[in-house]
């Protein structure tokens, strides 16, 4: 194996226990000398893509791609990367670029074809793409279920997803982009202890993205305190019942859960009416100001904050190197 080569396999292996700097930064080191070094691409753009740094995977893309541009795996890349930014004019040159590539390939067009139906097609396209992907016995049972499992989050369809997941992370136990997911899908469906399972077990293997994690951990723990309850029940009630349902139509549902939320709420502080009455206006008053503010942080600020201290954010600025 030649010094480059070690370099590539320690660069992965530092990607893949969450040292992801180093990793970068062995990665350049090696292109700067080899341009053509595959393995150190495909680690480099691993490392890009955990850190959502994706206006830095795009230029390392094309930086590619003007070397290479018949490299098949760097414009799958250069697609899936397109896709994650919602670039759909750029997605369809791409596409249409893989399908003379890939010509007299029919497997390999046949997964361009459902990375490109998935970020910028019909979710019933991608459905059926999936179902004959599965079909045809040539792709890896734990990607397909990634991707229908986003497929039917983005659809509302939560149980079916949280299903996927599950299935997904039998095939690969250490996934933590899965963990994560399902360990927010937990919270959401009142699932706390398993939320609490899935973050800590995602925690170990990715440090990199430890404060996700953390988040998820805090907000279910904060979750079993009965003085946020109508919140969690408001929230549950909404992702399992309704997110299927267009926007309009959830509003009439969504103020009955809010009723219902602190109906259960006040059944359960009924007690404290009996003891004292100015305790009960106080716990009362406190009830509704703590679940307004915990409704609204899982509604808007949870997986923001721990992503935001994991440094997973898209960085604009575009440095003149990779």
């Amino acid at each position: 194996m030649s010094d480059l080569d070690s370099k590539a396999a320690t660069a992965d292996a530092m990607m893949r226990a969450g040292n992801l700097n180093r990793a970068k930064d062995l990665c350049r080191e090696i292109l700067e000398k080899d341009d053509s070094h595959f393995d150190a691409f495909g680690t480099l753009i691993d490392v890009r893509l955990k850190q959502e740094d994706l206006l830095r995977a795009r230029a390392l893309c094309e930086w590619r791609l003007e070397r290479h541009p018949e490299c098949e795996d760097t414009n799958l890349t250069h697609l899936t990367v397109l896709g994650l930014i919602g670039e759909k004019a750029p997605g369809r040159k791409c596409i249409e670029n893989l399908r003379l590539l890939l010509a007299d390939q029919p497997i390999s067009l046949q997964q361009a074809e459902l990375l490109y139906s998935h970020y910028f097609g019909s979710k019933r396209q991608t459905r059926l793409l999936i179902k004959q992907a599965r079909e045809s016995g040539y792709f890896s049972e734990s990607w397909l279920d990634g991707i229908e499992a986003e497929n039917r989050s983005e659809s509302g369809h939560i149980f079916s997803t949280i299903k996927l997941l599950r299935k997904s992370l039998i095939d690969d136990p250490e996934n933590p982009d899965d963990l994560y997911a399902l360990s927010v899908l937990s919270v959401f469906t009142g699932k706390l202890p398993s939320a609490i399972r899935y973050a800590r077990q995602g925690r170990q293997i990715d440090p990199s993205i430890a404060p996700a994690f953390s988040e998820v951990i805090f907000a279910a723990t904060v979750g079993f305190i009965p003085l946020v309850w109508a919140a969690q029940i408001y929230i549950v009630l909404n992702a399992t019942l309704t997110t299927r349902l267009f926007w309009l139509f959830r509003i009439p549902f969504n103020l009955f859960f809010i009723v219902l939320a602190f109906a259960i709420q006040g059944l359960i502080f009924i007690p404290i009416a009996y003891l004292s009455e100015p305790l009960h206006e106080f716990v009362a008053g406190l009830s509704v100001i703590t679940n307004l503010i915990w409704g609204l942080y899982l509604l808007f600020g949870f997986q923001k904050i721990g992503m935001a201290r994991s440094k997973r954010d898209i960085d604009v600025g575009l440095s003149p190197d990779y």
